[in-house]
């Protein structure tokens, strides 16, 4: 086998140079979309959390209501 010439040298070369220039950015955007996930299910989180103490209440406030009625004292 021959050695490369020097214009399929200089051609790899260059091809390396723009795979390390580009990394970087590569892991930048990696970095983003790993944090906007997280966002999203910690939103998902708080979501369910405001949902079920509003639910929590609102039975709570139904709950309270019956048993101040009158029709609620039947003793």
């Amino acid at each position: 086998m021959a050695p490369s010439t020097g214009r399929e040298t200089r051609h790899a070369v260059a091809e390396q140079a723009r795979k390390l220039v580009h990394m970087p950015q590569r892991r930048l955007e990696k970095k983003i979309q790993e944090a906007a996930e997280s966002a999203k299910e910690k939103a998902g989180d708080v979501g369910a959390k405001i949902g079920r103490n509003a639910a929590e209440a609102a039975v709570d406030a139904v709950t309270g209501n019956v048993a101040d009625s009158p029709k609620g004292k039947m003793a």
